[in-house]
């Protein structure tokens, strides 16, 4: 059996990266693979108008997640997708040194317009899990920033820096 452990992070943490470097510490040895699950993106300044643990805790400002991502680098990181991790868990690859899986739930449209920017600067993946239904009631609270992307977005998203991949139908 291949020894590998799957940390699944629910909540963006924001304030510093101590706790992203205590993470790092933990999740260094051999065959492990950190999952980060984010939401939304927002400027600093929607983040900070926001009311509510429903917005706050599934918002992440852009500065944060930037920052966020320049630690994973520095730290050595490799960036997996989806089909990575599961070679990883069957032992079909062997990633040498800390792994990540970075995941976007819903499919909001700031998966395109902030973190695609972000992985490519920084040469980082990651993989949105859209919610099929572009009527959910996750889209309709808040800023346009919280739009589900469409489907031509989607076919223009899917490639070398973000991959797509299904969600719940709501």
């Amino acid at each position: 059996m291949h020894e590998w452990i799957l940390v699944i992070v629910g909540l963006p943490l924001v304030g510093g990266a101590a706790w992203l470097l205590a993470l790092v510490a933990l999740e260094s040895r051999r065959c492990r693979v950190v999952c980060l699950m984010y939401h939304r993106l927002v400027s600093r300044e929607a983040y900070e108008r926001q009311r509510g643990t429903e917005e706050t805790v599934f918002s992440l400002p852009a500065d944060a997640f930037e920052e966020q991502i320049v630690h994973l680098k520095q730290a050595g990181y490799t960036f997996l997708t989806p089909d990575d991790v599961r070679r990883v868990a069957l032992g079909e690859r062997v990633v040498d040194g800390p792994a990540v899986l970075l995941t976007f739930d819903d499919g909001c449209v700031s998966v395109d317009r902030v973190a695609r920017p972000v992985l490519e600067k920084h040469g980082a993946r990651g993989t949105v899990f859209v919610t099929t239904d572009p009527r959910a009631y996750v889209f309709g609270r808040g800023d346009g920033d919280e739009r589900r992307l469409t489907d031509e977005e989607l076919r223009g998203l899917d490639g070398d820096t973000v991959n797509v991949e299904s969600h719940g139908v709501t």
